[in-house]
């Protein structure tokens, strides 16, 4: 039984968004854990101050050709204007997705996960590139986590999916069963929102392909929000710029810092309803003719809250977790528990 825990543990679960780098791992203890960090990428610079340069390690990689890059914290409060993130499909090929990806196993090294040879990584793609670039993503994967590792590549309204379908130890979930129910998935991320259907069928979860699709995610508000500030917002009769960063920062808590903080919730309402609009259309082409036979939506991502109430009041069994920025990570964690222990159990 040790040894089959073991294995179990061995599992980390990762979300590398174009915001937010999200893992979900067990530590020695077999504890479930998260972490998060921004997904800023910046060139390293040398610090002076020794205190700050010591925490500056922490967000350090060397990508490859031998580039030394700051990630997370660092590269946002160090980078300042050299700040990377390549928003496009292509950015699993970009050094911004790389140092992202060796941050993220550093990281969950340092936050005491229990890594050992073998462990299991699962990492994610959007519905729309998951047959095309699955196979690149893990290739790189595997080279940066190790090849004494596995690594598994899924699509990421899966992980949404599995959030559900599992508990934390991989075992499904009190009352729910893969093979007779069937649920939507809408994942709000910032890239991209996606949305999947799988259905319980003659014993097996199927996936349902007219059903799973994708539309634009949070970065359309972000952008919109940006140029409403730009356009509405003097200083001195001067228009103020504000970064896409700062915008998405905005979006959650209402207001900008420019020589003080400047309230802006009337003109986020504004730049989110761009979002809902078409989360809402997308959701309706894909979902509508499935939703009534749903058990459930899981509403996921942590564009989620901005879309809550308009999807809630389109369709009554919209289910949001209770940190719905995890879910991806944390459902491949569980996922991949799940499978663990079936291979253990099927180990002579």
């Amino acid at each position: 039984m040790d040894i089959m825990m073991t294995q179990h543990h061995n599992v980390v679960g990762l979300d590398i968004g174009h915001s937010t780098v999200k893992v979900a791992f067990t530590n020695r203890a077999g504890n479930p854990q998260t972490l998060i960090f921004p997904s800023a990428v910046s060139p390293a610079i040398n610090i002076s101050d020794d205190a700050e340069a010591g925490r500056a390690l922490d967000d350090t990689v060397f990508v490859s050709g031998g580039s030394k890059m700051f990630v997370g914290d660092t590269a946002e409060l160090q980078g300042r204007n050299n700040t990377q993130n390549n928003v496009s499909e292509t950015w699993i090929d970009t050094v911004e997705y790389q140092a992202l990806t060796m941050a993220a196993y550093k990281k969950t090294i340092q936050a005491g996960a229990n890594i050992t040879p073998n462990t299991l990584f699962v990492v994610g793609l959007p519905t729309s590139l998951y047959k095309s670039q699955r196979d690149k993503l893990r290739a790189l994967t595997q080279n940066i986590v190790g090849h004494t590792h596995e690594v598994k590549v899924l699509p990421q309204s899966l992980g949404a999916f599995q959030s559900i379908m599992f508990d934390a130890n991989g075992q499904p979930s009190q009352g729910r069963s893969l093979t007779t129910e069937s649920w939507g998935v809408i994942e709000v991320g910032y890239f991209s929102t996606d949305f999947m259907v799988m259905r319980g069928h003659n014993g097996k979860a199927r996936w349902i392909e007219d059903a799973s699709g994708i539309c634009s995610g949070v970065r359309v508000a972000a952008e919109r929000l940006s140029r409403i500030l730009s356009d509405e917002i003097k200083v001195n009769n001067k228009s103020i710029t504000v970064s896409p960063k700062e915008a998405e920062t905005a979006l959650v808590t209402g207001y900008i810092r420019h020589f003080g903080k400047i309230n802006v919730t009337d003109k986020v309402q504004r730049a989110t309803s761009i979002i809902t609009d078409e989360v809402l259309r997308s959701a309706s082409r894909y979902l509508e003719s499935e939703a009534a036979t749903l058990d459930g939506i899981v509403l996921a991502g942590g564009g989620a809250p901005l879309v809550e109430n308009a999807i809630k009041s389109l369709w009554p069994h919209v289910v949001t977790p209770e940190n719905p920025r995890f879910v991806v990570a944390e459902g491949f964690r569980r996922f991949g528990v799940g499978l663990l222990m079936a291979r253990s159990t099927l180990q002579p």
